[in-house]
């Protein structure tokens, strides 16, 4: 309807700002195709300001505004996480719920060269087929769905295999003689590198064992991967003897903090390196209910701190941490593994906020926080509360209010969402912000904090110039006052609506 303004059909939907000498307007919560128009913004000057003039007059634009909605990726994770032969072909898919029109393309971790290949537009589905596979194919891979509201991204690995290549022309065995130690080498060419495993009289032979009988080592090159079995000599072992040359003992581990969903540790060097300089420890954790499952190994820094995220509540866990060097890792019987039970369901952490206390925009603010441990579920929101206050930089304290609490719950499809943006404050304000954050069992503590509105510009203040002049003088001021600026500009002023 061109002659009923906007913000006539609802207060909650259409925000409108004629404060200054350009007119703003603000939808709050944009709906996809519904919100899709032509808009009208009209500047108005009536006669009444401009007294020779006996009809108003007005000037409009057009501005054509387009609601996109985010690409959505549906869940072909067993499409994008591949394993391939050497030679074979590996095809890798993504498809995108459809949207607004989009570009959707592939790309190549580390290059900037994307794989772009025929993509049907009704579903937006785009393959990409690797074939005659080479060893330089095994990377990570990016499907790109970008539209104008959203970069979409939805990543995947390609691992190419290669048979372990054992030929009677490089195992190298020897005979074995009364105390002298024996080896026996296997070297294997193939990516990637290939576990290990030695038998004897069809029975597997154990890595390490407490007498010492036998000991695997194990070394990776670039291309290929070398494997000795070493039986020491029996009637000199000692203590000193079995550990040289072998992995780390195990690092002391102790529990720092344990939350609902996760688990944090304080890992210490341990007391022998097996003679060789550690790389970094490796952890593994399985869960006790259950199938008994073993994750990892992760590897971690020897200089960093060990949490692990992602757990179920009330649940015993059995964790593990080796450390490596060189020639192996710790062996399993060597140590005990450590055992932690998190805790039970809760409220999500309080919510710390990042953002500064100066707003960059008279009218806005963004405001940043840290995303909170859930507590053991799901987070499914933020609530966030401003109202404007008197606020003493000084004491950095309240004295007073202005008004009430104004409402805002941000739009909740990212589980990492870490910012949102207040509209329709007042310039040059303090304002206090509350922020908590949602889950299923409860809702976090409330966090404060206090942020300034930046000043407007000179144009934005027209009332409080007008506020100045003797009530008589000030109708005849504000019509020479808009008839110069008209004469100058050639422009309508303010005073209309969108």
């Amino acid at each position: 309807d061109r002659n009923r303004p906007l913000h006539l059909y609802g207060t909650n939907k259409y925000f409108v700002d004629t404060r200054a000498n350009v007119g703003e307007l603000r939808i709050a919560m944009a709906e996809f195709l519904k919100d899709d128009d032509t808009y009208i913004c009209r500047a108005v000057v009536t006669s009444d300001v401009i007294r020779e003039i006996t009809a108003d007059m007005y000037t409009e634009a057009e501005i054509d505004v387009v609601v996109h909605l985010i690409p959505q990726f549906r869940n072909y994770q067993a499409m994008m996480n591949r394993e391939v032969r050497l030679g074979d072909t590996v095809e890798l898919v993504c498809e995108v719920y459809a949207t607004s029109p989009l570009d959707l393309q592939f790309q190549k971790y580390g290059t900037y060269a994307p794989y772009s290949g025929p993509v049907d537009g009704r579903v937006h589905r785009l393959h990409l087929e690797i074939k005659r596979t080479v060893y330089l194919d095994s990377w990570n891979y990016t499907c790109m769905a970008v539209n104008p509201a959203w970069n979409s991204t939805l990543n995947g690995t390609v691992m190419v295999l290669m048979q372990p290549n054992l030929t009677s022309n490089n195992v190298s065995m020897m005979y074995g003689w009364l105390r002298n130690v024996t080896n026996i080498t296997c070297i294997s060419y193939g990516l990637p590198h290939p576990q290990w495993r030695w038998y004897r009289q069809f029975a597997e032979i154990p890595p390490y064992t407490d007498n010492g009988t036998y000991r695997i080592f194990t070394w990776d090159y670039e291309i290929y991967s070398q494997s000795w079995l070493q039986q020491p000599h029996r009637e000199r072992q000692a203590r000193n003897d079995v550990l040289q040359g072998l992995g780390a003992r195990p690092a002391p581990v102790t529990v720092v903090s344990t939350t609902a969903s996760s688990v944090q540790l304080d890992v210490q060097p341990p007391a022998e390196d097996g003679g060789m300089h550690l790389w970094y420890y490796e952890l593994t954790y399985s869960a006790l209910s259950g199938q008994l499952t073993w994750y990892g190994p992760v590897q971690f820094a020897l200089n960093s701190d060990i949490t692990i995220h992602g757990l179920m509540p009330s649940t015993d866990y059995s964790i593990r941490v080796r450390a490596r060097n060189a020639v192996g890792v710790t062996a399993d019987n060597m140590q005990l593994p450590l055992q932690i039970r998190t805790k039970d369901r809760g409220s999500p952490d309080p919510v710390i906020f990042l953002s500064s206390n100066r707003s960059t925009y008279p009218y806005s603010q963004t405001l940043r926080w840290k995303v909170p441990v859930n507590g053991g579920d799901p987070l499914v929101g933020y609530e966030i509360r401003v109202r404007p206050v008197f606020y003493d930089p000084a004491r950095r304290a309240i004295t007073g209010y202005k008004g009430g609490w104004i409402l805002y719950r941000p739009p909740f499809y990212n589980p990492y969402l870490s910012e949102y943006r207040v509209t329709d404050l007042e310039a040059s304000t303090w304002y206090e912000a509350e922020i908590k954050a949602l889950s299923r069992v409860g809702e976090s503590q409330t966090q404060r904090t206090v942020f300034l509105t930046a000043a407007p510009d000179a144009l934005g203040r027209p009332d409080r110039v007008l506020s100045r002049a003797p009530p008589a003088l000030a109708p005849s001021w504000r019509g020479a006052l808009l008839t110069a600026a008209l004469l100058a500009a050639r422009l309508p002023l303010t005073g209309g609506f969108l």
